[in-house]
């Protein structure tokens, strides 16, 4: 997944880098680079993102990537013996794609500059397969084997230190225009397909009808997830099933209103 594609970048480019940016990849970094890459989505709750399209501000918590990095935090301060508050701190940022040291570790899991990175080859991959996507087909291990560390020119001409950047072979641009291409096609064929929006508003409707029992969850440190609302007819009273109101489409849970807008 993404920390297995986040090591075989940064074993690739230890063994490339020039003098300095080689050294800063000590096993460590790559182990905390790691540790950031499979922690990155620690935040999702049922839903994954249709949760923080519904109900997130509802009940006022801050967009996923903010909720995985307090996650993280909650997790390192039980295991000081193991990281030390500047690792867990950098990791964060490194979840968040905020700036580290070097500056182009931000750029591995969560890119903000170019939104190329391993978080995107690792969807993109596996969506694309289990959908039975043939073409475009994202590459991910080709675009890693020709990912180079190189220094980026300032726009000031400046007489300074060039900031190296992760930057990519002239032979693969067409690997590079098939990963947004795919990500064009995904969100046209599969992620905005009537049927998955269809889903996607019975399950919000089930979100909002149970928004107190998630912000019971949540107060209690629990992190709700898809199989607490498998469970639904087990803790809420009067639900017996999850079916579908024919005259709407909507989204109804038997023998409870489902809640529209939901108060604040």
């Amino acid at each position: 997944g993404v920390a297995h594609l986040a090591v075989q970048l940064l074993l690739h480019l230890r063994d490339r880098a020039p003098g300095n940016d080689a050294a800063a990849l000590t096993d460590r970094t790559i182990e905390l680079v790691e540790t950031a890459a499979l922690c990155h989505d620690l935040g999702h709750y049922c839903g994954s993102h249709l949760f923080d399209r519904t109900v997130s501000a509802v009940l006022g918590l801050p967009e996923h990537e903010v909720r995985g990095a307090q996650i993280f935090r909650s997790l390192a301060a039980r295991s000081k013996s193991v990281i030390t508050e500047d690792e867990t701190r950098f990791v964060e940022r490194v979840m968040l794609g905020r700036p580290v040291r070097p500056s182009w570790l931000s750029m591995v899991v969560h890119n903000s500059a170019t939104h190329l990175d391993v978080d995107k080859l690792d969807y993109l991959a596996r969506d694309g397969y289990h959908l039975g996507v043939v073409q475009p087909r994202v590459d991910g291990r080709r675009i890693l084997q020709h990912t180079r560390l190189l220094p980026v020119p300032r726009a000031d001409n400046a007489w300074e230190p060039l900031p190296m950047q992760l930057c990519y072979d002239q032979r693969i641009v067409g690997d590079l225009w098939d990963v947004f291409h795919a990500r064009y096609r995904m969100f046209v064929d599969y992620y905005q397909h009537p049927d998955s929006l269809a889903v996607e508003s019975m399950f919000g409707d089930i979100l909002r009808a149970i928004h107190p029992q998630l912000r019971t969850w949540i107060d209690a440190g629990v992190r709700p997830t898809d199989a607490h609302i498998a469970t639904l007819p087990e803790w809420l009273p009067g639900a017996t099933s999850i079916s579908q109101e024919p005259s709407t489409g909507a989204a109804r849970i038997c023998g409870c209103p489902v809640i529209s807008n939901p108060p604040a």
